[in-house]
């Protein structure tokens, strides 16, 4: 209602608004007339909570006739958890839900379970309809969204954004974005190039960085430590499944050495081994 109130009132001027909805996040609760909806427990309810809460906004732009002068981005900041120091009987419940879609790993994790997250971009007429295979960090709507509405980023801002805004709106342009670098918890790092994926090993770390409501010993946090250096072919692997290492020992070598330039200093020289 307030979102709605919000448009309405700055319906005549361009206007920014940030969204924060807190439904798929514990502690997970449901409005009552969402309670029981979904079959797969509180998370599967809040998540039909979040898409009645959704269609109410979209409708509105449409009653305010702002749809063709409004850029739409839905996204998450993460990859889904059923755990997440709550017990409220997600997994459970599930009834073999697989949120991630069948990807290794959850919030937290470096893994594409934990990293890769839809991302929904709808501006009638300007974005096309269908699917993009482009990658897009959610870093990259800073400097994006500068660029849509003709603004220059500060001296020293943004400096891992970069300006998604042709691939928005052009399906056949080229990838503006190549290469990402991915965190999770345990000081664990990733880096994704193209369709391979290089995740150092941190066997030394501890869980650690999972938020007050996380017991660190519970097993489920086990995948936080990566004991060896992995590397996949997502294009062949999506669901990272066999670390590729030892038949491409440079391409690991190399992109160790990326990801020690971007300032992840604890990633070894994998030519020692």
């Amino acid at each position: 209602n307030k979102t709605i109130a919000f448009m309405t009132e700055h319906q005549h001027q361009p206007f920014f608004l940030y969204i924060g909805m807190f439904e798929p996040h514990v502690p997970r609760v449901a409005d009552p007339p969402f309670v029981g909806t979904s079959g797969c427990g509180v998370r599967g309810d809040v998540i039909e909570q979040i898409d009645w809460e959704t269609s109410k906004i979209m409708g509105a732009l449409d009653r305010l006739h702002l749809a063709t002068n409004t850029l739409v981005l839905f996204t998450s900041d993460n990859g889904p958890v059923f755990f997440d120091g709550y017990y409220d009987h997600s997994k459970e419940d599930a009834h073999g839900h697989q949120p991630a879609g069948g990807l290794r790993g959850w919030k937290y994790l470096v893994f594409e379970g934990g990293t890769r997250v839809p991302f929904i971009a709808w501006w009638p007429g300007h974005v096309p309809a269908g699917v993009s295979d482009r990658m897009f960090c959610l870093t990259d709507v800073l400097r994006t969204c500068g660029a849509l509405t003709g603004q220059k980023l500060a001296r020293g801002a943004g400096v891992d954004s970069l300006n998604d805004l042709p691939v928005l709106l052009n399906a056949d342009a080229k990838p503006v974005r190549t290469s990402v670098v991915q965190q999770g918890i345990s000081g664990a790092f990733a880096l994704r190039q193209g369709s391979w994926k290089f995740i150092p090993a941190n066997g030394k770390a501890r869980a650690s960085g999972m938020g007050s409501g996380a017991n660190a010993k519970d097993p489920r946090f086990v995948e936080a430590i990566i004991r060896e250096p992995l590397l996949f072919n997502l294009a062949d692997d999506p669901d990272e499944k066999t670390n590729v290492i030892s038949q491409y020992p440079e391409r690991a070598r190399k992109m160790a050495a990326i990801l020690r330039r971007a300032g992840v200093h604890a990633v070894k020289d994998e030519s020692d081994d």
